[in-house]
């Protein structure tokens, strides 16, 4: 029958009312009991509360729909002002019964406390609510033996444990659930299932799904390791406890005590060679664990005096980071005890010797520092100084971390701590970018700083002289022992501070590192040359003469060919007609000298009345000088540089045309250099030119525009010989000098290689040398005594077409001048490519000997026509001014 009653429960003890209120009996049997919405308007309240009871079995009761009030408290001991009273083995059992729908409850559903055995079988618990602190559905607290069996908890919530709570349940007795479920219970702080505090928890058979808890979503426990966990993750030991879909908003989803490890990480600053290496386990010593050692780490390439950072992560059962919102816990918004568990939470750091080892700057940090969105907490910029030792380590401490000590596991007591994870440190001497520096006996690494630089492995020995230099004018910034180079700068490497300016295109220059400073297709020192092997950047390139690189996949096209094509042409024309005019002017002086001879006129100055010979002469002198004088660090105005390019060096101007196609078929780059392999076809230019021309020659012959006359092709042969032979000189000098750039030299034709090598020695050898002599030596040397030879018969008309253009502009006495200008020519190359001194220098040795050529041409007066004397001393005056502009552009700050 269904009864209401009001008012029925009575008031047994300090604010505790109970319905039904048992003490000091035997045997009590409560059965086949339903119990349905009782509402109690003030907290405090318990259907049953017995005490002392021998033996008290409660089968098949339905309590459900309630407010306000708990279902059972049992103790099996009381108190008077006197005595304490206990049963020694006192005994409780519920069984098939319903406990539901219960809500607003300011205790446990049922609460056991100092009772000796227990025994819950086949009971449902659901849907219950209470803010008790510890345990929604049940708590055992400081019980015996205690047996849960066939139990199914759904929907419990309470703030710890939100099924179950075990608190200081006694070691030597059983604790076991067995055959049970626990789904969708709920705790407001930790244990969304069960909350274990130092009690053997044995759990076989058992289901643990969709429960919830800011810490441990379905089980946290506290100061012992139960049973079934330790077999779980100490033991490795299979279970038949099933974890589904747990969830803990802080950490340990399905199981949790305290954070249980910490991994430390290096926040490593861009090019640092700092590395920070974890250890095995089983390199943790008895000893060092006897000191609450847990994690060992080693620190490399450490510098006394740098600064650390490092970042921590602390780790549950699972290795699982641990992460919380700062931000929640400054305002409270989790729950009082994790607010103020996680308020304790701080990392610190200490030397292990403080008179050896010392550090500086924030060497702690706390839960205000935590980055949630990493899950770590940081310690930044931690300077240590010490001298190197195998003694001077780091302990870090944490104090959040609670945890078994690994040689003690049969006690299965967690320890408070504090724990430390050490890091041993393996100092490395100061490097590059840094300098020593002294504090009290003790040497650290101090590192340059931005604005500053330091190139080259500093010593101990010398750390008062040794500095940080202030950063360089040509550089962008600075700093350790990088320098970033301004646009137009150039250096040979990032381990040397010599800075040069790329005076003659700054544009090539690009001030990057990862391109050896050059822009695109540039290469070598001042970025002068050109990637004719595609070495650097995997495509070659060909060099034209404004020190510019092209691709070399572009010269195949018809457009880079044509001005080759008419500058070649240009150039034949040009000797064609020089040959032609010499050829008639020589003719002239020859008919003149023959009818005097003959007393039938006295032709002599008319014959010299055609200047054309001597004019194109002196314009191709001019160009080829100043062509080697304008080969200074600052440039002329383009069109005072036009001609002496293109027709004061023909062979230079096509010297790089065909890198692109030697270096295609040239595999052996080793053995057969591009700029050996350019001066050995420079060689053909000549046969190429003499070739051209007599087929030209030949030509003319076959369609009858002269006779064949072998002092023709004499003089052709001799003209062409003596129209390239500077340039020709200056190909073998260049390759054979060298450059200085920086601390070293390379070869002046193509800086891209390092002077006096043994292969530079090599070509040297075979073609420098016998191409000089030859050019330079042999053949005008073979050409003057053949003149001297004739001397007497100069004015022949045999002597006069083969070698006239060389004598006869001069005075019979001067008729060797032409070869006083040519060696003129050749001492300015070899000044201009083999005396080492200053630019400066150069140029200053160059104008004495203009000017001492000016004093003789004034001296002397060799030319035979004053308009011929007046030609030649205005060019020299001209390249005077030249050669003085040079010395100014190159003073020019």
């Amino acid at each position: 029958n269904t009864k209401n009653y009001t008012k029925l429960y009575e008031k047994v003890e300090n604010e505790i009312f109970a319905i039904i209120y048992l003490k000091e009996l035997i045997n009590i049997e409560i059965k086949n009991l339903k119990i349905n919405k009782i509402e109690c308007q003030n907290g405090n309240n318990y259907f049953i509360y017995q005490q002392t009871i021998q033996s008290i079995q409660i089968n098949n009761i339905i309590f459900e729909n309630s407010k306000n009030i708990s279902f059972l408290f049992s103790t099996n001991s009381y108190e008077t002002e006197d005595n304490t009273y206990t049963f020694q083995q006192d005994f409780c059992q519920i069984s098939d019964s319903i406990f539901r729908n219960l809500v607003q409850l300011q205790f446990p559903v049922i609460q056991i406390q100092q009772s000796y055995s227990q025994n819950f079988t086949q009971n449902l618990f659901q849907d219950i609510q209470t803010s008790a602190i510890n345990g929604g559905a049940i708590l055992f607290n400081n019980t015996s033996t205690t047996l849960l069996q066939q139990n199914f908890f759904y929907n419990c919530v309470a703030i710890n444990g939100g099924a179950l709570a075990f608190l200081q349940n006694i070691v030597n007795f059983k604790q076991q659930i067995i055959d049970s479920i626990f789904e969708k219970c709920k705790a407001e702080s930790s244990a969304g299932a069960i909350f274990i505090e130092n009690t053997n928890l044995q759990i076989i058979n058992t289901t643990f799904s969709l429960n919830t808890a800011y810490i441990g979503g379905a089980v946290r426990y506290f100061e012992q390791m139960p049973l079934f966990i330790k077999q779980m993750v100490m033991q490795n030991h299979l279970t038949s406890v099933s974890f589904l879909k747990n969830k803990a908003e802080l950490y340990g989803d399905d199981i949790a005590s305290f954070p249980i490890n910490i991994e430390i990480l290096l926040d490593k600053k861009e090019g640092s060679e700092m590395e920070l290496i974890e250890e095995e386990d089983s390199l943790i010593t008895k000893q060092e664990t006897e000191k609450k050692v847990i994690k060992k780490y080693t620190l490399k390439n450490f510098k006394s005096g740098q600064t650390l950072s490092l970042q921590f992560k602390l780790k549950d059962q699972k290795n699982q980071n641990i992460s919380f919102s700062v931000q929640k816990v400054l305002n409270k918004e989790y729950p009082f005890q994790i607010v103020k568990e996680l308020q304790e939470y701080n990392i610190k750091i200490s030397p292990s010797n403080e008179n050896e080892i010392k550090i500086f700057g924030q060497y702690i940090t706390d839960y205000q520092k935590f980055d949630d969105k990493n899950y770590l907490f940081s310690i930044k910029d931690l300077m240590v100084v010490s001298n190197p030792s195998p003694q001077n380590f780091l302990l870090v401490e944490s104090s959040a971390i609670q945890r078994l000590q690994p040689f003690f596991l049969e006690q299965d007591l967690i320890y408070n701590g504090p724990y430390y994870t050490k890091i041993s440190i393996q100092f490395s001497e100061c490097s590059s970018g840094e300098i020593y520096q002294k504090q009290a006996q003790i040497f650290i690494c101090l590192e340059c700083k931005e604005g500053t630089y330091s190139i080259g492995k500093p010593s101990k020995e010398n750390y008062e002289k040794d500095t940080c230099k202030k950063c360089p004018f040509q550089a962008e910034k600075c700093y350790r022992d990088q320098i970033l180079l301004k646009q137009g700068i150039w250096r040979i490497s990032n381990t040397t501070d010599l800075l040069i300016e790329c005076i003659n295109e700054k544009s090539n220059c690009n001030g990057d590192y990862s391109t050896f400073y050059c822009t695109q297709g540039h290469i070598g020192p001042l970025c002068e040359e050109c990637d004719v092997y595609g070495v650097l950047w995997d495509q070659r390139y060909q060099r034209n003469n404004n020190l510019e690189c092209i691709n070399c996949q572009s010269i195949d096209k018809w457009y880079y060919l044509i001005p080759i094509f008419f500058f070649q042409l240009g150039i034949v024309v040009y000797i064609i007609l020089a040959i032609k005019i010499s050829l008639q002017i020589s003719k002239f002086i020859a008919i003149g000298y023959y009818m005097r001879r003959l007393n039938v006129l006295n032709i002599y100055k008319s014959a010299y009345k055609d200047t054309t010979d001597m004019n194109m002469k002196a314009l191709v002198n001019y160009l080829q000088i100043t062509q080697f004088v304008n080969t200074f660090e600052y440039q002329l105005p383009s069109f005072m540089t036009f001609l002496p390019k293109y027709l004061g060096s023909p062979i230079k101007n096509i010297l790089y045309s065909f890198d692109c196609y030697f270096t295609q078929q040239n595999s052996k780059k080793e053995v057969y250099p591009i700029v050996f392999v350019r001066n050995t076809w420079s060689l053909l230019v000549p046969i190429f030119y003499l070739v051209i021309i007599f087929i030209i020659y030949v030509v003319f012959v076959k369609i009858k525009l002269f006779k064949h006359r072998r002092s023709y092709m004499i003089n052709g042969f001799v003209f062409i010989i003596f129209f390239l032979q500077p340039n020709l000189t200056q190909v073998f000098l260049t390759m054979m000098s060298c450059r200085k750039i920086g601390i070293k030299k390379y070869i002046l034709s193509d800086i891209t290689y390092e002077c006096y090598t043994d292969l530079h020695w090599k070509y040297i050898a075979i073609i420098c040398f016998p191409g000089l002599f030859i050019w330079a030596l042999f053949i005008p040397i073979f050409i003057i005594k053949i003149i001297i030879k004739n001397k007497e018969k100069l004015d022949y008309a045999t002597n006069r077409h083969r070698y006239g253009f060389l004598y006869q502009d001069f005075k019979y006495q001067y008729f060797y001048w032409e070869f006083i200008k040519i060696y003129k020519k050749l001492l300015i190359v070899a000044t201009l490519n083999f005396y080492e001194g200053p630019y400066m220098n150069k140029l200053i040795i160059i104008l004495v000997l203009f000017l001492i050529y000016q004093i003789l041409l004034n001296k002397k007066q060799p030319y035979l026509m004053n308009y011929f004397q007046q030609l030649d001393k205005k060019s020299i005056t001209i390249i005077i001014i030249l050669i003085l502009m040079n010395i100014f552009l190159y003073n020019d700050p």
